[in-house]
């Protein structure tokens, strides 16, 4: 497992990557948290290396009832990372939502025609 350092308000503390990515999991499926905390949690969940959990974490928020910022960051997760397991199937079982059905169809589109070249 990779590991970062990661400093605390508390003091120095190094935390690996997973710890960091189950903690923004936590922080996410916790319906008592405030919006505004869990859009930004899954906007740097688009810029860290993530794994099938957080692509069925993105999918589950997608799947869910949350504030439509917090579900666009999700569905940025599934375009960032496209080539982890599930982000493609995930995006292919949005192709029918009112929100996102559009934007999946072209984000699974533009993959295709860069396959075939």
């Amino acid at each position: 497992m990779k590991r970062i350092s990661s400093v605390s308000k508390h003091g120095g503390l190094l935390c690996s990557l997973g710890e960091i990515l189950h903690a923004a999991a936590q922080l996410v499926r916790d319906s008592e948290e405030d919006e505004d905390v869990q859009n930004y949690v899954l906007q740097t969940l688009t810029l860290l290396p993530i794994t099938e959990a957080e692509i069925q974490l993105a999918q589950e928020v997608l799947e869910g009832n949350a504030y439509i910022l917090v579900r666009g960051a999700a569905f940025a997760i599934l375009v960032a990372h496209q080539q982890v397991n599930g982000a493609a199937s995930a995006l292919e079982s949005l192709q029918s939502d009112p929100d996102f059905g559009s934007s999946a169809i072209r984000v699974l589109q533009s993959k295709q025609g860069s396959n075939n070249q």
